[in-house]
């Protein structure tokens, strides 16, 4: 899985990545069983879903997980939201430390002075 070594070399080392197994809505014709994908996930200590872009299914789950995942991250002290930087892109989250922007940027890609705050 060389796009998952790919994530892990260029991400924060503190990256939450959940594993999207798409088309659960075609089981008669899955190419990975549930339990085999589930088993992957694991070793790779990665969150495991089922989803389909046909019914919906799945997919709301897979974005709350994500976001349960980084916010106890946070709760246990392992993220310092009033660090987080998106270093290659010179962008600062801002208003979550008093920074103001000192990164060169702001998430949305200008340069002003937008101070508002992560909603995470």
């Amino acid at each position: 899985m060389n796009w998952l070594v790919d994530a892990r070399t260029l991400a924060r080392p503190d990256i939450s990545i959940v594993l999207a197994g798409n088309k659960c809505d075609l089981k008669d014709s899955r190419s990975v069983s549930f339990l085999e994908a589930s088993r992957c996930a694991q070793e790779n200590d990665v969150l495991f879903l089922e989803t389909s872009a046909v019914t919906g299914e799945g997919i709301e789950d897979v974005f709350a997980k994500a976001c349960r995942s980084i916010i106890g991250k946070i709760e246990d002290g392992l993220i310092d939201p009033g660090t987080m930087t998106l270093s290659n892109k010179g962008i600062s989250i801002k208003g979550m430390s008093g920074d103001q922007g000192s990164g060169g940027g702001s998430a949305g890609g200008s340069n002003s002075n937008n101070t508002s705050s992560c909603a995470c």
